[in-house]
């Protein structure tokens, strides 16, 4: 990914995301706040997000299996969802078998991630952190706030 220009994407998404705000504050009329603004603008941001998440995680995917090794067929696809500081990010990836039988996930494999994971490892840290300073507990509800998802106080205690 590194010398990638992104920089005309990022215009296209930055205008997408206007337009789509412009419209909020328009239909909302004199009822809109910039507070209630503020917060519209944050929980559709994130939903953007997440859902481009999952597009481009699922194009990496059908990039990886485009080109197997000898002997490596595709075993079946599932779908994922996990637990990000996005939101949750809801994805199919394809599970492979190699000549010996053996499975693997090339899109978790290229991604390291666990094979079993339902929280993405930067929303494991940022619980890590919270959960260092306040109880379990407390700490799953700032990732919410945050416009995260939301995790219970086992998922903590299990980042930690």
């Amino acid at each position: 990914m590194a010398g990638n220009d992104t920089a005309p994407a990022a215009l296209r998404a930055a205008q997408a995301l206007s337009d789509l705000f412009f419209e909020t504050l328009r239909v909302a009329g004199s009822a809109a706040t910039f507070e209630s603004f503020e917060d519209d603008a944050i929980r559709m941001g994130h939903e953007a997000m997440a859902s481009a998440m999952a597009s481009a995680l699922e194009r990496l995917d059908a990039e990886l299996c485009s080109s197997l090794p000898a002997g490596a067929r595709v075993h079946d696809r599932r779908e994922r969802t996990l637990a990000t500081k996005t939101g949750d990010v809801t994805f199919r990836w394809t599970r492979v078998r190699d000549s010996r039988g053996f499975s693997g996930i090339p899109l978790a494999e290229a991604l390291d991630l666990a094979h079993g994971c339902r929280v993405s490892p930067a929303a494991a840290s940022f619980l890590v952190v919270a959960g260092a300073e306040v109880s379990c507990a407390k700490a799953a509800s700032p990732l919410e706030r945050a416009g995260g998802s939301r995790v219970s106080a086992t998922t903590v205690m299990a980042a930690l």
